[in-house]
């Protein structure tokens, strides 16, 4: 009996040691990554608080933005046009989406060279 107790003991160390590996060698929650917006009419905020000043006010659902650092229930993040603030993690979604920003109709190749295959058209 003591020794299958041993044993399942180096077998759960074991386990827990190869789980806090995994945890230890995914990317932070905070690493720069790409959502939208999750609400018609959200808010671009100078700092991470709802004491600071509006900057933008986004009337659009699902537009894009790139989440570049974070701070409590707070994202900082910066949009296509370059604008930097701040919004609460309520008003984002994980959902990612794109802006087209061209006046001709543009080819959406399956790659990223330019003599990939094209599987879509983007327009206006």
């Amino acid at each position: 009996m003591v020794r299958d107790s041993r044993t399942l003991a180096r077998a759960v160390a074991l386990l827990l040691l190869c789980l806090s590996g995994s945890a230890a060698a995914s990317p932070p929650a905070d690493a720069p990554h790409y959502a939208s917006v999750r609400r018609s009419e959200a808010y671009l905020r100078e700092g991470p608080s709802y004491a600071h000043r509006i900057l933008w006010i986004y009337r659009r659902r699902n537009y894009p933005v790139r989440i570049v650092g974070s701070y409590d229930a707070w994202r900082h993040v910066k949009d296509v046009d370059g604008a930097t603030g701040w919004m609460h993690h309520t008003q984002l979604s994980e959902k990612r989406s794109v802006v087209f920003i061209g006046f001709t109709k543009s080819a959406l190749r399956a790659d990223g060279g330019p003599n990939g295959k094209i599987v879509a058209y983007a327009a206006r």
